[in-house]
């Protein structure tokens, strides 16, 4: 055991966090670090490593302040634990618990009221079955209970009634109660509803993403999740993970859910019962005891019936004339007898013809109409102002048919939805039709709206739009596809295909796609379904279905001779191939000469989308000045733009740059990762701001500044948890930073998870290459050879030039340095060539040198110093800053060429501070503190941008 150790406040963390990790019965270290929002395994593994702990930092001791306040319902609750783990909190840590336990009050999320339909009445025998499933002792968790019975029996109200007013359980269920209705909604809907309404805030867009969000942010709480109006077969299982401690009720219809002891059936009420709820609005009856049975018996004891019949008798004050039409129809209601659902259709006819005109064309209506019901939406469909339909809903409401949400949304039962639609054969085809059109119209203005917030960076705006109405967009679709409205159809993907494809929605994209394929009609509309489409599924991760859509609309756009379709289907083809590892093949077509004389038919913002993916595509395979330059040409580009989707652009490229300059100037990589985090945060944008956040941790480690680094990386564990495709890049990260505090195992095992999770992915071949760098500074030099060796199996099957010969150069390096020069000098010649097929001049000109090829080195290095120094000199150009130091003079062959040349090393750090200022040219919203960020003259200072500079 180490000196260290002996640290008498290093001993006692060991102990307490041991303790805390058997109070509360996590099964492994990353349990804990996943209930422990902002710990990550990787810190927490550090602070429990006896042979020489890391003292927790500020951050993360707050971090676990806030686990205990959630996972304590009072302070003598709380003062219990730290007495038998032996944990001790400051003052500031005992305000944070404090304060978390203050959020505990509301635990009931999205829980219906349905006081508006009367007084719970009966089903006390029903109660108290699910009272003692949801808490009663002796049952093993998670607790499921799927509760079963006919449409209408009154599932929804028992449920309903049961978290409302049985204390005992939200006290059992004490971290929450989240209701989600899937009646109304796709299973993916309902999920989306719950991440909304969990505390984080977060916005998880993917289906996978949402998954994880939810696993992590409800381990180890004890939560009931109810699932009600399960219309399809859904995986229970899968939903039961999500409450490993707590439980799960699903409402159904149907009979094959679940196993039998995991059932509560719901019969239709006994007779007693039927009276009470028929007599439950109206208090005394107007008729005898005889006539009210028969009532009862003729609806059979259904609960929707039986209130729907209570409410007309309310209006009408008194069962009289409901008794008279009844025993009328006498023959009727014995032929409906043979079906309950029938019996309910009765009491349905006899609400429907009550209804004025008005509320009968309103009813029908929403027979066709996705729910929730909007005011707004119904008063264009039908031509209405929004009083009138106002009006039409309360006299629904009034005959129990619906209920209100909130002001202006009401919904229905389904089974009167169903009994609606069949209504519907009463509206003339031509009012069909034109209603079907004016919904078509409406929900594509909504989902403008959520793309023209997205575009602006209001993503959380425009995320709450997509959710609240994706039904109804869906819905608005097919009307446009089924009334041949191409244009509105085509529309239709281009605003909502993008979150459709963050949704990992693909099979509804490839539904809308086919559908498109029919009435698309002219050959414009027929180029834009395969631009769209190509965005969508690249954006979805399905890059092999997107090349096809983009190769297709290049081609379209060819024929057409239209430049900017042409251009931007080139760089939708680009993003699939480099997305598919096709890296020399995505170089080699986005340098093409069509694409460079098209460029100038073509407005600045698409010119400045061009300069981006070349950045990128210059960046991926390690030519950094080159990328460099294209990033400025491209601010360069939408310094002429006005639009406002500019404001995207420029935060993405803040974030570019930070990636690209920590390998040339780290102070400066910090300042612009630090600055596209601040961005992306006022933008709304999470996943983007965590990648930033995630290079500034990686500049902080560069800097030595390792506890800040960590404190970095503690913050963006449980967002990252969440996102797949930042996991590679975290632990990455982590690696490093524990490589960097020698603790050498935690770094291996980091690199394992990073090159698990990269697989197949472009970043795959890079992190074997820093794995075997890292391999080869710890003197493990076969593991070196063996991670470089699969590092260029997955560089040449990337198709990633640049990158193979450079891995293939270290291990060639090595190889020399070890002695094994035969097999080094093969693969250093090989490492040259690949270097110069890569335009990797200085690359091969090292290859050559360690060879001992002395004249060749220095060819390469010649064309190199071309390269570099017109890479440099464009940078200046653009900036306006200061002029050339000196020329260079090369002479390769019978060549000579002067170039002017500017070394990083002497540029003025104020040229950096005039990118920024382009970035932030637009972002009003910025506070001063952002404003101000700048490179001093020291590079390493920061200092107002001036006002000279601003414009």
């Amino acid at each position: 055991m180490s000196n260290q150790y002996t640290n008498p406040e290093k001993r006692r963390q060991v102990r307490a966090l041991k303790n805390l990790y058997t109070h509360f019965g996590f099964a492994s270290q990353k349990e804990m670090a996943m209930a422990i929002k902002g710990l990550s395994e990787a810190t927490l593994s550090r602070a429990l490593n006896e042979q020489n702990p890391v003292v927790l930092s500020r951050e993360s001791r707050l971090a676990i302040a806030r686990f205990l306040g959630e996972r304590c319902q009072d302070e003598a609750e709380l003062e219990a634990v730290l007495e038998q783990t032996g944990w001790e909190l400051t003052d500031e840590e005992w305000e944070e618990a404090r304060e978390r336990m203050s959020r505990k009050g509301e635990i009931l999320h999205g829980v219906p009221f349905l006081g508006s339909e009367g007084q719970f009445v009966g089903r006390e025998k029903e109660v108290d079955a699910l009272v003692e499933r949801l808490i009663g002792p002796g049952i093993p968790s998670p607790r499921l209970v799927v509760v079963q019975g006919l449409p209408g029996v009154g599932k929804t109200r028992l449920v309903e009634h049961v978290v409302r007013q049985k204390q005992a359980v939200r006290e059992f269920y004490r971290d929450g109660i989240y209701w989600l209705n899937l009646e109304h909604k796709r299973e993916l809907g309902a999920l989306a509803d719950l991440v909304q309404d969990l505390e984080s805030g977060e916005q998880a867009v993917a289906e996978a993403e949402m998954w994880r969000f939810a696993v992590h942010h409800l381990r180890g709480k004890r939560v009931l999740l109810i699932l009600d109006g399960v219309a399809e077969a859904i995986d229970l299982t899968r939903w039961a993970t999500l409450v490993p401690r707590g439980g799960l009720v699903v409402t159904t219809r149907r009979s094959d859910l679940g196993l039998p002891e995991y059932l509560l059936r719901v019969e239709p009420m006994g007779i007693e019962e039927s009276l009470r709820l028929l007599l439950r609005d109206i208090g005394k009856a107007d008729v005898g005891e005889e006539d009210l049975k028969w009532i009862a018996s003729s609806v059979e004891g259904l609960p929707l019936a039986l209130s729907i019949i209570g409410r007309v008798a309310w209006l009408e004050r008194g069962f009289a004339r409901l008794v008279a039409e009844m025993r009328e129809d006498l023959l009727q209601v014995l032929e409906f007898g043979s079906s309950k659902r029938h019996n309910v259709r009765l009491a349905l006819d006899m609400s429907y013809s009550r209804l004025s005109q008005r509320g009968r064309t309103l009813f029908q209506l929403l027979g066709k109409v996705p729910q929730p019901f909007s005011v707004e939406a119904i008063a264009h469909v039908l031509n209405w102002s929004s009083a009138e339909v106002g009006k039409g809903f309360k006299e629904l409401i009034k005959l129990g048919l619906v209920q209100s949400l909130i002001p202006g949304r009401y919904s229905m039962h389904r089974v009167l939805q169903e009994y609606a639609a069949k209504m519907n054969e009463e509206i003339s085809a031509e009012l069909l039709t034109t209603g079907m059109c004016r919904f078509a119209e409406y929900y594509l203005h909504v989902s403008r709206q959520a793309r023209e917030a997205w575009n602006e960076g209001r993503t959380q705006e425009a995320i709450a739009l997509w959710q609240d109405n994706l039904p109804h967009i869906l819905q608005g679709f097919r009307y446009a596809v089924a009334l041949g409205m191409s244009r509105e159809a085509v529309d239709y993907l281009a605003s909502t295909g993008a979150y459709l494809a963050l949704s990992g929605m693909v099979d509804v994209l490839e539904e809308w796609l086919e559908g498109l394929g029919t009435t698309a009609r002219t050959p414009e509309e027929q180029l834009e379904v395969h631009m769209y489409g190509a965005d969508a599924l690249s954006g979805a991760g399905r890059p092999h279905l997107a090349l096809e859509h983009a190769q297709f609309a290049r081609t379209l756009a060819s024929q057409q001779g239209k430049h900017c379709e042409w251009v931007q289907a080139i760089l939708a083809e680009v993003r699939c191939l480099y997305m598919l590892g096709r890296v020399d093949e995505a170089w080699a077509l986005a340098n093409r000469e069509e694409l460079y004389e098209a460029e100038e038919r073509v407005p600045d913002m698409l010119r400045a989308l061009v300069m981006i993916t070349r950045g990128e595509l210059a960046h991926g395979s390690g030519n950094i000045e080159a990328a460099y330059a294209f990033y400025s040409l491209a601010l360069d580009q939408l310094q002429q733009v006005s639009d406002k989707s500019v404001r995207v652009w420029k935060a993405f490229l803040a974030t570019n740059l930070g990636k690209l300059l920590i390998k040339l100037d780290v102070p400066v990589a910090l300042k612009f990762s630090d600055l596209a985090a601040t961005l992306w945060e006022r933008a709304g944008v999470k996943k983007l701001w965590a990648e930033a956040m995630l290079t500034k941790a990686a500049a902080l480690i560069a800097l030595g500044r390792l506890s800040e680094a960590e404190q970095v990386i503690d913050l963006l564990q449980p967002h990252v948890s969440a996102d797949f495709a930042l996991r590679p890049h975290f632990h990455q990260v982590c690696a490093r930073l524990a490589g960097a505090q020698k603790m050498y195992e935690i770094a291996e095992r980091e690199f394992t998870t990073a090159l698990a999770q990269a697989e197949g992915l472009p970043v795959e071949a890079k992190l074997w290459f820093e794995y075997g760098h890292y391999l080869e500074l710890w003197g493990k030099f076969e593991q070196a050879i063996e991670a470089w060796e699969k590092g260029q199996e997955t560089a040449l099957r990337q198709g990633n030039q640049f990158l193979r010969g450079l891995i293939t150069y270290r291990l060639g390096r090595l190889l020399w340095f070890l002695d094994r020069r035969e097999e080094a000098r093969r693969l250093l010649l090989e490492s040259a060539e690949d270097a110069v097929r890569a335009r990797d001049y200085y690359g091969a000109a090292e290859a050559y040198e360690l060879l001992g090829e002395y004249e060749l080195a220095e060819r390469w290095r010649a064309e190199g110093q071309v390269k570099q120094a017109i890479a440099r000199s464009v940078i200046a150009q653009i900036l306006g800053g200061p002029p050339p130091i000196g020329d260079v003079i090369v002479k390769i062959g019978d060549r000579t060429a002067h170039f002017p040349f500017i070394p990083f090393t002497e540029f003025d750090p104020q040229v950096h501070a005039r990118i920024a200022a382009r970035i932030l040219d637009g972002w009003e919203e910025l506070d001063d503190k952002g404003k101000k960020w700048a490179i001093g003259p020291d590079g390493k200072d920061t200092q107002p941008i001036s006002a000279e500079e601003q414009d």
